[in-house]
């Protein structure tokens, strides 16, 4: 498995590069980009592979328009988006915490740095719903004065920030496991 790469002309017709490293690539194969076939959280169904997804006119233009407007800013360094999709993309891995009883919910720790509840994985009627929006996280650098966008993650669903403190107080919201089924 290799990087993708896709070259693309920003607003201003400066010439750009928005990559997905190997790593990357490798992790999302595990969480986000699992088989369009699978109905779990977190998981698209839109795109089989990072490729597709890179390959889809829509995704890339709104990616090229998101990396034209931070370079405008001059925020080079990591930046997130979510993006809207006119239609289903997969299934969230979050949904909003009020929608669920004291006992349907878990703690867990989604990383070192942080706290969250999910909902209890026998909770299987409680299920993760698809989404038509997708996050993106990536890093704006300028590599010999091109512009290059590295993806670092893409998740199904709405942008919920860092990792790191109690995110379900923060964003009121609750995570599904990567093994949750999808509505």
């Amino acid at each position: 498995m290799t990087s993708v790469c896709r070259e693309v002309l920003l607003q201003n017709g400066q010439e750009a590069r928005i990559v997905i490293p190997e790593k990357t690539l490798r992790r999302l194969d595990t969480t986000c980009f699992r088989g369009a076939h699978l109905e779990l959280a977190g998981n698209f169904h839109r795109w089989e592979w990072a490729d597709d997804f890179m390959d889809d006119k829509s995704i890339l233009d709104q990616l090229t328009i998101q990396i034209s407007e931070a370079l405008i800013a001059g925020d080079i360094g990591t930046n997130s988006v979510t993006l809207a999709y006119g239609s289903a993309v997969g299934w969230a891995s979050t949904s909003p915490l009020a929608g669920f009883r004291p006992e349907d919910l878990e703690a867990f720790q989604p990383n070192r740095r942080s706290t969250a509840l999910r909902v209890r994985p026998d909770r299987v009627h409680l299920r993760a719903p698809q989404t038509s929006e997708l996050t993106v996280i990536f890093e704006l650098r300028l590599e010999e004065e091109r512009p290059v966008g590295v993806v670092h993650s893409i998740y199904p669903g709405q942008d919920i920030g860092e990792l790191n403190g109690d995110v379900s107080a923060r964003e009121e919201i609750a995570f599904f496991d990567w093994k949750h089924p999808g509505v």
